[in-house]
C-alpha cells in the first residue's frame, strides 16, 4: 500500500514537472500530416534581425524528410538562436514544385519548447508551446 502511494505520488509531481520541461528543452517539431498526400518536410529555420535591423534567416537545419499520408513525425532541428525570432518550416504536399512557410513558434528568444503543426490539406492547425 504504501509503495503504491510512492508511485501515485511520483506520477502526480512528476507528470506535471515532465510537461513543463518539455518548453524548455531544445525546440522539436512533430508534423501530423493529415492532407491525404506525401508531404517532404525541406527546412526549419529561424528568422530575425541582424544588427543593423534587416531581417534574415539566423539559423537553419535542412531536413528532406518524406512525410507518408496519416503519418507523424517529430523534428529536432539543430537551431541555434539567442534573441528574439521567429521559427518556419518550409514543406511541399504532394510533390508540388512550390513549397510552402508556416510559421511554428510565433516568438522565440532560444529556440526552446515545441509545437504541433497539423496539415489537412490546404487547412494548417499549430499549437504551440515555445520560447
Amino acid at each position: 500500500m504504501l509503495i503504491l502511494a510512492a508511485v501515485a505520488g511520483l506520477f502526480l509531481v512528476g507528470f506535471p514537472l515532465y510537461s513543463l520541461s518539455k518548453e524548455f528543452r531544445p525546440f522539436r517539431l512533430t508534423v501530423h500530416n493529415q492532407s491525404g498526400k506525401s508531404v517532404d518536410v525541406l527546412a526549419i529555420y529561424i528568422r530575425s534581425l541582424n544588427e543593423s535591423g534587416i531581417e534574415g534567416v539566423s539559423s537553419l537545419d535542412r531536413l528532406s524528410r518524406k512525410l507518408g499520408s496519416g503519418r507523424k513525425a517529430t523534428f529536432k532541428p539543430a537551431l541555434e538562436h539567442a534573441g528574439e525570432g521567429t521559427i518556419y518550416v518550409e514543406y511541399r504536399i504532394g510533390g508540388d514544385r512550390q513549397s510552402m512557410k508556416t510559421v511554428v513558434c510565433g516568438y522565440t528568444e532560444y529556440a526552446s519548447g515545441f509545437s504541433t503543426l497539423t496539415l489537412k490539406g490546404t487547412e494548417v492547425q499549430l499549437k504551440q508551446r515555445c520560447h
